[in-house]
């Protein structure tokens, strides 16, 4: 597996809507090159979570899962791990098999706004679903940056569909962990696929800056054709609609 296939993995199952599916199993682990996987460890975009409670029996043919007991032989002997089975009884663990490790999604904000050239710390604005990059200059506007997760999840909408607000960020602009979910131009911000801007090589994230561009001059061209703009250009908010175009000044 590549690096670039590894990345977009890494991303894909942080974006799932699947419970669990932003995991990485000490098997997967083993299974990818190991050239590949030690820089996002060593970079922090991987990190240790929650070992999982549960692990499989392989002390017989029925693939049951259950949860692991430490027991100790003795008060100065090291605690070693056991499942019990129905037709093997008392089966060894591995402890090393029930780690597992998952995105940091905080490391990779402050990863895609050094490239952005942000200048500051990113920033929950939502738990878990959208941060604040800060701003940067893209197609001569200032952007407000923010990176989200799970715009195609069923509670996007209501968990982050209002945020961020045209009144709060003057030209918003969401990157979506993985695919951007198909809506009406004319609602919401300009948003775009990280996971399509990014690549990751020798520990170094680089995101491809001219094709974010082009994204959102597409976007800004199909707002414009779907007779839809609301623009914070200096003191005034450029607004058109239904064939109308107006200025008002900012509060």
């Amino acid at each position: 597996m590549r690096d670039a296939d590894l990345l977009r993995e890494i991303l894909y199952r942080a974006d799932s809507s699947l419970g669990g599916a932003e995991l990485f199993t000490a098997d997967e682990m083993r299974q990818w090159p190991q050239a590949s996987l030690i820089p996002f460890l060593e970079s922090g975009l991987l990190i240790p979570a929650r070992p999982s409670p549960t692990v499989m029996c392989d002390g017989c043919a029925e693939g049951h899962w259950e949860e692991p007991e430490l027991l100790k032989s003795g008060p100065d002997a090291e605690a070693r791990a056991y499942i019990t089975c129905p037709e093997a009884g008392r089966v060894p663990v591995n402890l090393e098999g029930l780690r597992r490790w998952r995105l940091d999604i905080l490391k990779l904000g402050e990863m895609v706004a050094g490239c952005l050239s942000v200048g500051q710390t990113p920033r929950e604005v939502v738990r878990s679903r959208l941060w604040s990059l800060g701003k940067t200059n893209l197609t001569g506007r200032v952007r407000d940056m923010f990176l989200a997760r799970g715009l195609a999840w069923p509670d996007a909408k209501g968990a982050i569909g209002v945020r961020p607000r045209p009144d709060e960020y003057g030209s918003p602009v969401l990157l979506a962990l993985s695919e951007v979910p198909a809506r009406d131009v004319k609602e919401g911000p300009a948003t775009c696929s990280l996971a399509r801007l990014v690549t990751f090589t020798g520990g170094r994230l680089e995101l491809d800056q001219a094709a974010l561009e082009r994204a959102l001059s597409i976007h800004a061209s199909d707002a414009a054709d779907a007779g839809y703009v609301f623009r914070k250009e200096g003191d005034y908010w450029t607004v058109r609609f239904d064939g109308t175009s107006f200025l008002l000044k900012d509060s």
